[in-house]
């Protein structure tokens, strides 16, 4: 089993509320990992028993030009069905990325993948490749910035320092629910103004638990991963973090 990947596709659609609450085009940034049987095109040399990713492109960016979306799900989805509308395509992974959609934080990810046809019919070297499991449909958030006294060391203890927090939600069902993001945000910032831990643990695990109680937000959600880091925790480091994951209970 092969793939055919388009990374870092850049366009714009209409996927809800952007961060001002304004529904209006925002930028969007998708990748395509495509599964396929590359051996015919390998042998042959021919674009046409390929899956050509110049013409798929131009598909992808003609879509969610010409539509309006409920949500990066939605797009996400009509994407995936675009693409397994070719015949070679067997399986295909879709990361949508909304780098301007939520103001107190980088960017909102959602990662699906879909199969041609239904499980039951998953092909074994696809689901080798796959590591023999179908991935959950996932929303991530990126890059929550905020400055809090943490950490054991005389210093840290006297000066504020820059912690980036990333969440991760592993859902059972696919939903649009990004419209609640910027509330649970907003949430877990004004917690983090009022705190000053010791560790990083205590940290991640005090918005862990934050996160678990907004049962309105979890009703699809089976598994949540917060990731903390320090960037100027240690000198010769990029970061030091930690990341813990929770199921969620009924």
């Amino acid at each position: 089993m092969d793939l055919v990947i388009l990374n870092g596709l850049n366009t714009s659609a209409v996927i809800g509320p952007d961060c001002w609450n304004r529904r209006r085009p925002q930028p969007v940034i998708l990748s395509l990992h495509i599964y396929t049987d590359a051996e015919a095109a390998a042998v042959s040399d021919n674009v046409e028993q390929s899956i050509d990713y110049s013409k798929m492109s131009k598909s992808v960016l003609a879509i969610t030009s010409a539509e309006e979306f409920d949500g990066l799900f939605s797009l996400a989805v009509a994407c995936a069905d675009l693409v397994l509308q070719r015949p070679l395509a067997l399986g295909v992974r879709i990361e949508a990325e909304a780098p301007k959609s939520l103001l107190l934080a980088e960017s909102a990810k959602v990662e699906i993948f879909r199969i041609r046809g239904g499980p039951s019919e998953i092909l074994p070297s696809l689901l080798k490749k796959l590591r023999g499991a179908i991935p959950a449909d996932q929303i991530h958030i990126r890059g929550i910035q905020s400055s809090v006294i943490i950490g054991v060391n005389e210093q840290e203890r006297i000066f504020k320092q820059r912690v980036l927090t990333s969440l991760s939600f592993e859902l059972s069902e696919p939903r649009n629910f990004q419209t609640g993001l910027p509330k649970l945000i907003d949430q877990l910032v004004k917690h983090i103004d009022a705190t000053s831990y010791l560790t990083l643990e205590a940290f991640a695990a005090s918005l862990v638990q934050l996160v678990l109680g907004s049962r309105d937000l979890l009703s699809d959600v089976e598994r949540v991963t917060v990731r903390s880091e320090k960037p100027s925790a240690i000198i010769a480091a990029i970061s030091s973090a930690v990341e813990i994951t929770r199921d969620v209970t009924p």
